[in-house]
């Protein structure tokens, strides 16, 4: 008796996943039949639909004249464990390598990078979502200002004419 019941149940969720398959195809205008094929084509369409939207954002910053976007969050409220999510998002004009400039700047008010992911593209657009948290050494309680301010000096730095004749 319980047999014919779950045969029952396996149908329907077949019959589910086959029109969730034919929507997501549909959806992406997959021309595939195989249900891997069809996955795989989801799944390159939604990459190159996330490669649009950041070539979106970055015209929509061209055209809103927006040079630089610096956020910076505390993690936790404890003063010990002071952890910092920072995005830096850079439509660059200068030659000079920005994320040195950072890591230095870093470095100088006592930050290590514990996790970072970092782009660039066509040498005019600057992209970087890190963690950083403040040197154990540091006797200090570092603020998102401190953090900010030294981000911001980076920039101004490495926007700046080098001197080639000053050693």
């Amino acid at each position: 008796m319980a047999y014919p019941r779950l045969k029952m149940i396996k149908m329907k969720k077949r019959m589910a996943l086959r029109r969730k398959l034919l929507i997501l195809r549909n959806l992406t205008n997959s021309k595939s039949v195989k249900k891997s094929s069809i996955i795989m084509d989801a799944f390159i369409h939604i990459n190159n639909l996330k490669l649009k939207l950041e070539a979106m954002k970055r015209d929509l910053m061209a055209q809103q004249h927006l040079h630089e976007e610096v956020k910076v969050e505390k993690i936790n409220g404890n003063d010990d464990d002071q952890e910092f999510a920072i995005r830096v998002v850079i439509m660059k004009s200068g030659k000079h390598n920005i994320m040195v400039s950072i890591l230095e700047g870093f470095e100088e008010i006592g930050v290590n990078v514990i996790q970072a992911k970092v782009s660039c593209t066509n040498n005019n657009f600057f992209h970087m979502e890190a963690i950083v948290k403040a040197q154990s050494s540091l006797q200090v309680v570092l603020h998102v200002k401190d953090i900010t301010q030294a981000i911001h000096s980076a920039i101004t730095k490495t926007m700046q004419p080098v001197d080639h004749h000053h050693v």
